[in-house]
């Protein structure tokens, strides 16, 4: 709250009795509360810790102070509530969420905000937990990464066997960050589904990034051996060619690094520019500025 005031202040350039008492508190607690007009703010004065914020868990209902997780914010739904993201879990019950925030948390949002206004101001990258996101539904309505969260949510409680919807909610967490509950959304997928390529190549990445190569190669390999049967949901920007690319090329950088014998594939087609075909040695059409057999014609 006192930095929330103290941001606000100097937001607006005005002096008012509490601000040398929040000030007087900072000082206290060796916090940064900077009293600059808007104009004189550095990235440094409102970026020097990461904020703190209050949250309730919806699971107990105990809220607790943690540090700011993503915020994730769409800029085209602007009546729609901030989506809370990341990796954090319940000091109380263990619980991964998800978690609300109450007037406390919304004053902290509200100095973020400003801070991220500081940093566009001063013509900087900001470097905080805001983020802003766009997310797509199945059927390609574009809405705000909370109302996607909420829907694929009601979804998978409709109907528990749903291997799409599990997926799509799965890849919404990727998105904001929130790996671990992602992580479980990709297990139910592959329980129901073992064949469901997408959730193992999903899962694979989320367990390398864990430190777990030995787990993401073993998924990739139980995934490998049903290729015949595989099943898609969600492939939108890409082929079913392109993904088991993508799955091969994933898998022989795991098999070449533990020693495992590694999977072979004919060569791909070039791909087709205007009736004729793209030379292996000419700039890749994806805008990458690597060569064709170096980018997407890579073996």
């Amino acid at each position: 709250m006192d930095e929330t005031y103290s941001t606000l202040c100097a937001v607006l350039d005005i002096e008012r009795p509490p601000l040398t008492e929040a000030r007087k508190r900072a000082r206290q607690r060796k916090d940064k509360v900077s009293s600059k007009p808007l104009d004189e703010l550095t990235v440094e004065d409102v970026m020097d810790k990461p904020p703190l914020m209050e949250l309730r868990c919806e699971s107990c209902g105990e809220a607790n102070q943690f540090e700011m997780p993503g915020i994730y914010i769409s800029p085209k739904h602007p009546k729609d509530r901030f989506c809370i993201g990341g990796d954090i879990s319940c000091p109380s019950c263990d619980s991964l969420g998800p978690f609300e925030a109450g007037n406390m948390g919304l004053m902290a949002i509200t100095a973020e905000l400003l801070k991220y206004n500081v940093a566009v101001s001063q013509g900087v990258k900001y470097r905080g937990p805001i983020q802003f996101l766009i997310a797509s539904l199945h059927n390609g309505r574009l809405v705000s990464p909370r109302t996607a969260v909420q829907e694929y949510r009601r979804r998978v409680e409709r109907d528990p066997d749903s291997v799409p919807d599990w997926l799509g909610l799965g890849n919404i967490y990727v998105h904001i960050g929130s790996r671990k509950l992602a992580a479980v959304c990709f297990g139910k997928c592959l329980a129901l589904e073992p064949a469901c390529a997408e959730a193992a190549l999903s899962l694979a990445k989320i367990r390398l990034d864990g430190g777990d190569p030995g787990g993401a190669f073993k998924l990739l390999h139980d995934a490998w051996r049903l290729h015949d049967q595989w099943r898609f949901h969600r492939l939108k920007e890409s082929s079913p060619e392109d993904f088991t690319w993508d799955f091969v090329d994933l898998y022989n950088t795991f098999a070449r690094k533990l020693g495992e014998p590694k999977l072979s594939m004919p060569e791909r087609e070039p791909a087709s520019v205007g009736g004729g075909k793209v030379g292996r040695n000419a700039p890749c059409l994806c805008g990458s500025g690597k060569k064709y057999k170096k980018c997407c014609g890579a073996v």
